[in-house]
């Protein structure tokens, strides 16, 4: 019982993480367009569901929101990371592998699109969570910290043509059966469940 109202908690906690982004990446200008919560097919019949894509001339964003607090520590390429929270450890997925996962999925729907652009990671969490760790692969930052992050790169990568294509294909690719985003929903408690278990 206590695993479950840890797992109900964390969604709850996931979802309003998720909500908080998605506000501030509104707030982008023109020119930025904002996708939430897409899940994209992987390869085989699986599917890996992304918190936010931002699609822009200046390339492509795909980022991984974790609204954690407490002590955030982990190595690049480890399996999982931990959360210590008042002395207690919890483990957590690894979320630079997680979005790099997410990356592939983008990246196999714009090569059949016939795009190429710049995809940048990031991963973020908000100012209650203090963060222990650093990757080369993928930015990680706090909230408040994002949308400077995304609007530090300037080099045009693809014309506003191009980015509304690019936007276009994500969206058409997203998943919006019912039926398959229940089957991942539970996919993934039961992944998590298993980890609380661990």
């Amino acid at each position: 019982l206590a695993i479950i109202l840890v797992i109900r908690k964390a969604r709850g906690k996931g979802w309003a993480g998720e909500h908080t982004v998605a506000r501030r990446l509104k707030r982008l200008p023109h020119g930025y367009i904002v996708l939430n919560d897409l899940l994209l097919p992987t390869t085989g019949q699986g599917s890996t569901q992304i918190d936010h894509i931002v699609v822009s001339e200046y390339g492509i964003f795909v980022i991984e929101t974790k609204n954690y607090t407490g002590i955030i520590s982990g190595s690049e390429y480890a399996d999982s990371w931990t959360k210590n929270m008042f002395g207690r450890k919890y483990s957590m997925t690894n979320p630079v592998e997680q979005n790099q996962t997410h990356i592939r999925a983008v990246a196999r729907i714009l090569t059949k699109a016939g795009i190429g652009t710049n995809i940048y990671s990031i991963i973020t969490f908000p100012k209650t969570a203090q963060v222990m760790a650093r990757s080369e692969r993928c930015e990680i930052v706090y909230f408040n910290q994002l949308q400077r992050t995304i609007r530090q790169h300037k080099d045009v990568q693809m014309d506003w043509d191009t980015t509304q294509k690019a936007a276009q294909a994500l969206q058409t690719a997203n998943i919006t059966d019912l039926k398959s985003r229940r089957e991942h929903t539970r996919y993934v408690k039961h992944q998590n469940k298993t980890r609380q278990l661990m």
